[in-house]
């Protein structure tokens, strides 16, 4: 298991913060913090073939499996400024990670929105302190079925494509900020993703949906298997 230690903060026009980004669909986070340490654990898939008479089994390879990298974050809207006063949004944008997407680019099924008052939905713009990200969706697929994101795992000098294997949010305070309409304003939140080393020839998506070669959010498609 390896571990990347982080420095903070954020110089320039590309941030050095942890960003998670798939620019076809629409998906864009940068998060507030950086996390303290990145996990990353892999593994191989051996067979193991009993002959009589051996000394050992006939070890064959099988197959490789994906690198996992994982990770917690502090979500919080107590920092001083936070744009929208509540953490809702952030949290909505994590879950989508999960849905399918049709080959219409739009969420299979549209997740039921936050009820209450608080700050507005903030865009991404570069200048202005807080959590940035793009609006969530806002239009459910007209297909039943799709491929949920691949997105751009951007972080410590590297860009690697990820799925999102699992995700764990552990919700600490609700409504204690004045704009925050009762909304969550302050979770931890765990990420498990599955790096795609060889995505270009080993991942079934839709065209429509590649996230792109460039850094942190940018540049052109790549060439993975296309479901046209």
């Amino acid at each position: 298991m390896a571990l990347a230690q982080f420095a903070g903060g954020a110089t320039g026009l590309f941030s050095q913060k942890l960003t998670i980004s798939n620019p076809s669909l629409g998906i864009w986070l940068e998060v507030q913090y950086n996390p303290e340490e990145v996990r990353e654990s892999g593994s191989l898939n051996w067979n193991y073939h009993q002959i009589a008479g051996m000394s050992q089994p006939l070890v064959t390879f099988g197959c490789g499996d994906l690198r996992r990298k994982s990770f917690e974050v502090l979500m919080d809207a107590h920092a001083s400024p936070h744009p929208k006063g509540h953490i809702a949004d952030e949290l909505q944008l994590i879950r989508y990670l999960r849905i399918p997407y049709g080959k219409d680019s739009k969420p299979v099924v549209i997740l039921p929105t936050y009820s209450g008052g608080g700050g507005g939905l903030f865009t991404a713009s570069l200048g202005v302190s807080g959590p940035r990200m793009q609006p969530l969706p806002a239009a459910q697929s007209s297909y039943i079925g799709g491929v949920p994101p691949v997105v751009k795992l951007a972080y410590g000098g590297l860009v690697e494509k990820a799925i999102l294997l699992n995700y764990e949010f552990r919700e600490v305070f609700h409504g204690t900020t004045q704009a925050s309409g009762g909304k969550p304003t302050r979770a931890y939140v765990t990420l498990e993703f599955g790096i795609l080393d060889d995505y270009e020839r080993l991942f079934v998506d839709y065209r429509s949906h590649q996230p792109g070669s460039g850094g942190l959010g940018f540049g052109g498609a790549g060439g993975a298997i296309g479901i046209r």
